[in-house]
């Protein structure tokens, strides 16, 4: 090609300029002329096998055109000019109109393929989405999620003091600690949820430090203040009974 381009431009430079008339800037001006025109074919040659079109497009070895990406796919291999094929986007990602995936942002998720311009959903109350999530994760025991689309483990916080919470809950007070034989401090979680703090029965100091056994404790109950020989400072804050009646001694809070 550039052998037959050479001699058709010396033809036509033989017939413009006949070999008598030229003068030596005439035949630098050619020479100059004639390289330009060498190195813009080149780059013609050189674009021509190298790109396809961008990340949008693709080709395939032996294709004689560009292939424009499919909806939902995303061009792979070779490089960003020259893409040789295309894959749907799976789950946790999504694929834009440039033929990119990119992954489901956090506090959003999806679980479906080829999913467009974003994902499928915000993640619900009480759980959180990472980034590339594919579903919802819960939120701990004695955390809570009270709004969408959390990113974190660490959800609206913890639960309050004097409530516990189970996995996923969408509220700081989801379930009251109970009676005076329960305490709830700040992210509490169930008992035996393992949860950062626990919903758990008081002490009874009198005997050995065991846990209070409702069934063996004063009118049914366990007492929260201390009491003392002669006299006792247990009250349940009302009249239902009194308060220094057969009170076993040794009990506190």
């Amino acid at each position: 090609m550039c052998v037959v381009a050479f001699d058709s431009f010396s033809f036509i430079l033989f017939f413009l300029f006949p070999l008598h008339s030229y003068r030596s800037d005439d035949i630098l001006l050619l020479l100059l002329l004639l390289l330009l025109f060498v190195l813009l074919l080149l780059l013609f040659v050189t674009f021509n096998n190298s790109a396809c079109g961008g990340t949008d497009k693709y080709c395939p070895e032996g294709s004689p055109l560009p292939i424009h990406v499919s909806v939902g796919y995303h061009t792979i291999g070779g490089t960003p000019l020259r893409r040789s094929d295309q894959l749907i986007c799976d789950p946790g990602s999504y694929c834009d109109p440039k033929g990119v995936r990119r992954m489901c942002p956090a506090g959003s998720y999806g679980n479906a393929n080829g999913m467009l311009e974003g994902c499928e959903a915000p993640c619900p109350k009480g759980s959180y989405c990472v980034i590339g999530s594919t579903a919802p994760v819960l939120c701990p025991a004695g955390r809570f999620g009270d709004r969408t689309n959390l990113t974190t483990a660490d959800c609206s916080g913890r639960c309050y003091e004097g409530y516990y919470c189970d996995v996923g809950s969408p509220s700081a007070t989801q379930h009251e600690c109970g009676d005076e034989r329960y305490m709830c401090p700040v992210g509490s979680g169930p008992t035996g949820s393992g949860a950062e703090q626990e919903r758990t029965l008081r002490m009874y100091m009198g005997a050995g430090g065991t846990e209070c056994d409702p069934d063996a404790s004063f009118y049914g109950e366990c007492p929260t203040n201390t009491v003392e020989a002669g006299h006792s400072s247990f009250s349940y804050g009302d009249d239902r009974f009194d308060p220094y009646a057969n009170m076993p001694a040794g009990w506190v809070a």
